[in-house]
């Protein structure tokens, strides 16, 4: 997991490098609350599997989904797109297109490796886990 942290928190600002370091811990230490109680049904996921989604799920939350907020519904007018100027952000076309392409780039390598897409949208470890077991085939119920 950490390896993995490391190449997608390498070029972070300080501060939002510790908030994903933060939610990582965070739903780690839930995960494991769940999994040493056996909370947690039997799942083709072993823990460290589910580990690895927490820090994709992290990073998507608190990186990716932001940036990917900004690049919706661009503004238009009869005069062409307004860009949204936020500080010394501008936030146009030119901008829009890089995040785009890493968002279907970040999905593209979620789906490769059966990861399903609602679970990025998981704030904890219980709904990120029905996420994963949601998408199995024959999969326990999970309340």
């Amino acid at each position: 997991m950490e390896p993995l942290m490391e190449v997608l928190a390498e070029g972070l600002d300080t501060a939002v490098r510790r908030r994903l370091d933060w939610r990582v811990r965070a739903m780690d230490s839930h995960l494991s609350y769940i999994w040493e109680r056996s909370l947690a049904p039997r799942s083709r996921w072993p823990i460290e599997s589910v580990r690895i989604v927490i820090v994709l799920n992290s990073f998507y939350q608190i990186v990716l989904a932001p940036l990917a907020a900004s690049t919706r519904s661009p503004l238009t007018s009869e005069v062409g797109e307004v860009p949204i100027t936020y500080g010394t952000l501008r936030f146009d076309e030119r901008r829009a297109r890089p995040i785009r392409a890493a968002m279907f780039r970040f999905r593209s390598l979620l789906l490769d490796s059966s990861v399903p897409l609602p679970a990025l949208r998981a704030n904890h470890a219980d709904d990120l886990l029905s996420a994963l077991m949601q998408a199995e085939p024959d999969a326990e119920e999970w309340e």
